[in-house]
């Protein structure tokens, strides 16, 4: 009969070091899945935050070629104007808007740039530009010089 309680007192330690393995295991595997979707989900926030940033600097060439436009109908001598607007966003330290008109013969150039730095030491800078070229006239060039 002893013999008969040694194996019966043994087999127990062989299963639980078993259960303990397969825990490991299974415990192994849900950190790793884990760990590769907090990696997908920091990856794609840092793409929203980038795919924000590109939008807003081409909402702020729009607004750069509209203020270029309103300040050409004033006076139409503008060359442009470099203006840093203020972005709530506390990601942003640097906004830049830069505005340049240039004249060629019977052409006018309206030039804007806009950068965005980020606050992070790893943010690029975002740099976006869009150019608007539109005729002038002769006539109204000479009938301002009259005036």
């Amino acid at each position: 009969m002893n013999r008969v309680n040694r194996s019966r007192s043994h087999r127990p330690k062989a299963r639980s070091g078993i259960i303990v393995l397969c825990l490991l295991v299974c415990l192994s595997v849900v950190i790793s899945l884990l760990m590769t979707s907090v990696q997908a989900a920091l990856r794609s926030r840092m793409e929203v935050r980038n795919q924000l940033r590109l939008v807003q600097a081409s909402l702020l060439c729009d607004a750069g070629l509209q203020r270029a436009m309103s300040k050409l109908k004033k006076d139409t001598d503008y060359r442009g104007e470099t203006w840093s607007p203020s972005i709530e966003d506390a990601s942003f330290t640097k906004t830049d808007v830069t505005i340049r008109v240039s004249e060629k013969e019977f052409e006018r150039t309206i030039d804007v740039v806009v950068q965005l730095k980020g606050s992070d030491a790893a943010s690029d800078l975002i740099q976006r530009s869009k150019s608007l070229r539109f005729s002038t006239s002769q006539k109204a060039k000479d009938g301002n010089k009259d005036e």
